[in-house]
């Protein structure tokens, strides 16, 4: 009879830690998804947790891979998101952000998010509805895979009441563009263009006033320097004599407008440290190019301003 007892127990602890360790390994998973970090990691993470915790009992139970970390995001987290947002928007109404993205590999993307109003939450809320590769990039093309991702889980087109992206023709234009066909199809449904976009057009066309060479001056001089270890090096001394910050320069992205205060700000930062080695730098084997005779006038002048300008635009986005 105790022989009985003992194996009862031992089969509850077991199934005990086994439930510990199946929450160990989604919670873990969990993690890594919510932090954007690649499931490598999770081999690494899993030894840290045994060397921190060696007593554990559960831990002793998990073995999470690469693989397997990547079954549970698909199959058990994935579901278990999808399961939730079709739920919220099958019962109540939403607006829908859409935008098309182009991978690596070239493959078009559309992108949907679905946001309302949580009352009880009292917040709103920002859902990944989809995001589906597309062939046909044109406005009816979209719309009907838009249309598609939300039928096929049988969400109702109908509980659709807003609409945003960005103001390209085929999302936004006159005639036969994304906002069109949805607001042809419910009248009602209100079109919000991107302010993102907005904001973007209007600092554009708002920095022409500006000397070009305020916007060419971020990517002349961090071209000057990423090319020459030897500009490196005198700059670095530069920053020392100065007691300037050992941080390099930044370059804006092309496609990232935003990037440019980060930019602008640092060349702010690093005016001192800058200014001697761009003026002076082998002066005597060749004359000194306007361009780096405008370095100190620009970067005094108009920089503070600009980067005050790029602030409020950042943050309004």
């Amino acid at each position: 009879m105790s022989a009985t007892t003992g194996s009862i127990a031992q089969l509850m602890r077991q199934t005990t830690n086994s439930d510990a360790t199946t929450s160990m390994e989604i919670k873990l998973c969990a993690f890594i998804t919510q932090h954007n970090l690649p499931l490598s990691i999770t081999e690494d993470i899993v030894e840290l947790l045994r060397s921190l915790f060696p007593n554990d009992a559960a831990l002793s139970y998990l073995k999470l891979g690469k693989q397997k970390a990547t079954n549970i995001v698909r199959q058990v987290l994935g579901f278990d998101y999808l399961k939730e947002m079709v739920a919220l928007l099958r019962s109540r109404k939403f607006s829908v952000i859409i935008d098309e993205a182009t991978d690596k590999s070239v493959k078009k993307q559309l992108v949907i998010i679905a946001t309302f109003f949580d009352i009880e939450k009292f917040e709103v809320q920002y859902w990944l509805a989809d995001m589906i590769e597309t062939e046909d990039g044109s406005a009816t093309g979209i719309y009907a895979t838009m249309k598609e991702a939300f039928l096929q889980h049988n969400i109702p087109m109908r509980n659709i009441i807003g609409y945003s992206s960005g103001t390209t023709n085929v999302m936004f234009g006159q005639y036969n563009s994304v906002s069109q066909l949805l607001k042809s199809e419910f009248s009602y449904v209100q079109l919000v263009k991107g302010s993102c976009h907005l904001i973007h057009l209007v600092s554009s066309h708002t920095a022409l006033k500006l000397p070009k060479g305020v916007d060419d001056l971020c990517r002349d001089v961090y071209a000057h320097f990423s090319r020459s270890s030897k500009r490196q090096d005198v700059y670095k001394e530069f920053q020392a004599f100065f007691n300037a910050q050992p941080l390099k320069i930044l370059s804006p992205a092309q496609t990232r407008w935003l990037s440019l205060q980060e930019c602008v700000n640092r060349l702010l930062e690093q005016f001192e440290a800058l200014i001697d080695p761009l003026l002076h730098l082998d002066c005597q084997r060749r004359p000194i190019t306007p361009k780096r005779s405008h370095f100190g006038i620009i970067t005094e002048s108009f920089y503070p301003g600009v980067s005050g300008v790029l602030k409020l635009s950042t943050r309004a986005s």
